[in-house]
């Protein structure tokens, strides 16, 4: 049956590789399940946190991203057979939380309700373009360099953020300046570094579950230096709490004319991450053909269209492909076994709580798997035409811009942007696709609405 679903012999993969895949991304991706409440709930905000202003209830959010997370999980792996998780995207989660507390104005205040009615038409709207394959013609006409660049400017977002979580890289104190190095005497420096080296020798070594064991043994440090506590493993979900959230959203108070531009700023957001991720993905895994296409791709783009509208049903923020899909894809997961495992461990993590408080209690744990990821993908860097100034300053712009901006979405626009100006300013215009112009005056129009708002 496993055969005949996945296609596992012709992937060249096995059923244990694929489990050990879904457990690695699983555990780089769990920490959604408690940040996601934190956001929704608007404890986030801390002091800063609006009187008056009523937020969703964090139980129910934590068990409506559990279960919207595992069915598009399972979406995608049914539909596409490719072994990318989904979950509430970081980053729209955020957007929506500064819209509901009125950080974000709008010409109008919007309660929680309204505004995941307004998440749940965008995920209407993904659905619609992509059964008209809209978004499958987008990844098909983006130049092969441009893709490379997507997956370079991801490896390098990954490998920056477990860099930060870490504590090797720190924000500067200084006006002017961003960043800096962090306190090598710090335990978080120990545990991530632990990690790294037991990574580093599995990999050298080319032994599989490299991954996994160096993720075990920075959480073993962890315990050690008391950076984290064992709080048990099992503890009795309250699924009562799940009704406080799902099916209460205002799809009618979300399509207020007022809404329209918020509306536009999550599909534009979430269909340009979802591109970037399954094009940077894609690349890593081996999924693209000499031609640089992915295959079944619509499926995929449906299967993240389909996650977002069961994400607001429920009660929680649209729902995308995730990045650290590459930590299961680089210790070898090739089908949807992958996601049927992350998705399986999703429903399971309601019920072993105390245990994965414990693994994402400590941010550095899951630090080295986020570097060593971010040092695998950006070999994609060998794939740019670096000889082709209109090509290469455009994938420039995007690898440094995803990780400079935190988004792919504003990343890519950078490059995007800068590839339609150089074909028209060296006059070989004819010779790009005449879509990659219109998705050039969209991100212009994106970054003029993100300027606008705040973002």
């Amino acid at each position: 049956m496993m055969e005949r679903l996945f296609r596992i012999k012709e992937k060249n993969t096995s059923v244990r590789t694929e489990i050990l895949a879904g457990l690695t991304t699983f555990v780089t991706m769990a920490y959604i399940i408690f940040v996601q409440p934190s956001v929704m709930s608007g404890e986030f905000l801390g002091p800063g946190k609006p009187a008056g202003v009523e937020f969703m209830d964090k139980t129910g959010v934590m068990l409506a991203t559990c279960i919207a997370s595992a069915l598009a999980c399972f979406v995608m792996a049914f539909l596409a057979n490719y072994p990318i998780a989904l979950a509430p995207g970081m980053g729209e989660n955020f957007f929506y939380g500064l819209i509901v507390a009125g950080f974000i104005a709008v010409g109008t205040k919007i309660s929680w309700q309204t505004a995941m009615g307004v998440v749940f038409i965008s995920g209407m709207i993904f659905v619609v373009i992509s059964l008209f394959r809209v978004r499958e013609t987008i990844v098909e006409i983006i130049p092969d360099s441009l893709k490379s660049a997507i997956a370079l400017g991801i490896g390098l977002l990954i490998a920056f953020l477990g860099l930060t979580q870490a504590g090797v890289i720190i924000k500067h104190p200084s006006p002017g300046a961003i960043v800096k190095i962090g306190n090598m005497m710090k335990p978080e420096v120990a545990i991530a570094g632990v990690g790294l080296l037991v990574i580093g020798f599995f990999m050298v070594r080319k032994i599989k579950g490299g991954l996994l064991v160096g993720l075990l043994a920075s959480a073993a440090m962890a315990l050690i230096l008391h950076k984290t506590q064992f709080g048990g493993v099992f503890a009795m979900p309250d699924f009562a709490a799940l009704g406080k959230t799902a099916f209460k959203l205002d799809i009618l108070g979300a399509l207020r004319l007022g809404l329209v531009t918020i509306i536009v700023v999550f599909v534009m957001m979430d269909m340009f991450d979802t591109i970037g991720t399954l094009v940077g993905m894609g690349r890593q895994a081996g999924l693209m053909d000499e031609n640089g296409k992915m295959p079944r791709v619509g499926r995929a783009l449906l299967a993240d269209a389909i996650g977002s509208v069961i994400g607001a049903l429920l009660g929680t923020s649209t729902v995308t492909s995730y990045i650290e899909s590459a930590a299961g894809i680089q210790q070898g997961g090739r089908t949807g076994l992958t996601a049927v495992v992350v998705g399986l461990l999703f429903i399971l993590a309601m019920f072993i709580a105390p245990l994965m408080m414990m693994i994402t209690g400590c941010v550095a744990i899951t630090a080295p798997v986020l570097i060593m990821v971010g040092v695998m993908i950006s070999g994609s860097a060998a794939r740019i035409d670096w000889e082709d100034y209109r090509l290469a300053i455009p994938s420039f712009l995007i690898a440094l811009g995803i990780p400079l901006t935190m988004s792919i979405a504003d990343g890519m626009a950078f490059g995007f942007v800068s590839y339609c100006a150089l074909m028209i300013f060296s006059g070989d215009w004819k010779k790009a696709h005449w879509l990659m112009y219109v998705i050039g005056v969209m991100f212009v129009y994106h970054l003029i609405e993100i300027s606008k708002l705040g973002i």
